[in-house]
């Protein structure tokens, strides 16, 4: 048995379709106004995910700026960052031979308060941080006793023939 041509793809097919679509000028309107509508939608879909994505580029670009502003702050402040309390007093501590066990310590012997007073002077002039701060940190101290050592170690030293400037910490009563 042969295959049979479906009446549509035959020749008599394809102009009887095409005299059925000639004269019904409601069918090409209708068509028409199909192919718009799809095309408008698909075109207004793809402006919808253009500003999505454009938005969302945006907030990516502000993203990486943000970090990298974070990232530039960050590595000016190293690069200007003071010494920490503890490196202070290390380096104070290896030039004179005195421990921080000791430095921290209750005792009050003449050289050891003299190296505590010069760690608690260039705690403060190097870092700026409070009386009460460098007093914790050298032992539980108290802020007065602080201020004190910072003031007396600059006049021991002017008695020794070197005169240091003096603390400027942004507070009253200096």
């Amino acid at each position: 048995m042969g295959a049979v041509a479906h009446s549509s793809f035959t020749a008599r097919g394809i102009a009887e379709r095409q005299r059925v679509m000639a004269v019904d000028p409601e069918l090409i309107e209708r068509r028409r106004e199909y192919e718009e509508r799809t095309r408008r939608e698909a075109d207004e879909r793809q402006r919808r995910a253009d500003a999505e994505e454009i938005a969302r580029l945006k907030e990516r670009n502000r993203f990486l700026e943000e970090r990298e502003r974070h990232r530039v702050a960050a590595a000016a402040s190293q690069s200007t960052r003071s010494p920490r309390m503890g490196d202070i007093a290390e380096r104070i501590c290896r030039a004179t031979g005195f421990r921080m066990v000791e430095i921290r310590s209750e005792r009050k012997s003449a050289e050891l308060v003299f190296v505590r007073q010069a760690i608690a002077y260039w705690i403060i002039r190097q870092t700026g941080h409070s009386y009460p701060a460098v007093g914790k940190f050298l032992g539980g101290r108290d802020h007065q006793t602080m201020r004190y050592s910072a003031r007396i170690y600059q006049e021991k030293r002017a008695a020794m023939g070197r005169h240091l400037r003096p603390l400027d910490t942004g507070k009253r009563g200096n």
